[in-house]
């Protein structure tokens, strides 16, 4: 009844085939990403017990914490966004991806060079 309404231009819609298209691409990505981001915790799971050989317990408080920040970081941005605007916040967290992407790298290095110090090769 709802799609009917909206391809007939009801409930506030121009009745566009680009309106529609925005909703059908809103509804794939909402999709796509409701089904990723659980995979992403259940195979971080299973990689850090399976792969790496942590223990159980390890390796659940660590997929617990990468669930708590994502929750708090959600909780945290959107308080920032309701006070500075959502276009804003967008254009910041844009333009930090490219620091954000040195800072792991640099830590990955560091890591690299700290086990090359250790087992002395």
């Amino acid at each position: 009844m709802l799609v009917t309404a909206l391809l007939r231009g009801g409930i506030g819609w121009r009745g566009t085939m680009g309106s529609m298209a925005c909703v059908i691409a809103g509804i794939t990505f909402t999709t796509v990403e409701t089904g990723l981001e659980p995979a992403a915790g259940i195979w971080g799971y299973v990689f850090l017990t399976s792969g790496r050989g942590l223990p159980a317990v390890v390796a659940g408080v660590a997929v617990s914490a990468y669930w708590a920040m994502i929750f708090v970081g959600r909780a945290l941005l959107g308080l920032v966004a309701a006070r500075l605007g959502a276009a804003r916040v967008l254009a910041w967290a844009v333009a930090s991806v490219p620091a954000g992407a040195l800072l792991v790298l640099s830590l990955a290095m560091c890591g690299v060079y700290w086990l090359t110090l250790r087992t002395g090769e």
